[in-house]
């Protein structure tokens, strides 16, 4: 008998003690992620102004590559992606002239673009530079 269970059968799973750790579960790695988002939000010593300057410039280079994406994904170009960086990119700038201000709106328009982008491989791949780029300057990649 095999205790290994097929994609049809699941179950709940318990992580725990995981500080400092790196744990995948899921699609394109949106476990990991959440989990160091979550650890963004607890720390709002990224306060700099010019961290956000350089926020911004990679968000605006990713809004114009997002603008070059093929007609084959038009809806995900127009109706999700445009809107969603344009977004982020804005909230961006508000924390840059206010580096009091909350980041968890920034960080919830950036898990958003990270889950758009995994919709589509060619948009994914587009894309997942300047995400990494700005998970960086951030720290939570």
């Amino acid at each position: 008998m095999s205790t290994s269970k097929t994609p049809q059968q699941s179950g709940p799973v318990t992580v725990s003690n995981i500080t400092g750790s790196s744990v995948i579960l899921g699609n394109n790695n949106k476990v990991i992620a959440n989990i160091h988002f979550m650890q963004f939000k607890d720390n709002m010593e990224t306060a700099d102004p010019k961290l956000w300057e350089e926020v911004i410039a990679k968000m605006d280079e990713m809004l114009k590559v997002v603008k070059g994406i093929g007609d084959e994904h038009e809806e995900l170009r127009d109706i999700d992606l445009i809107p969603a960086v344009g977004s982020a990119k804005k909230e961006a700038a508000a924390i840059a002239a206010d580096p009091r201000k909350p980041k968890s709106s920034f960080i919830d328009k950036f898990k958003n673009i990270c889950d758009l982008s995994g919709k589509a491989v060619e948009v994914g791949t587009k894309l997942a530079p300047f995400i990494m780029t700005v998970g960086k300057l951030l720290g939570i990649a």
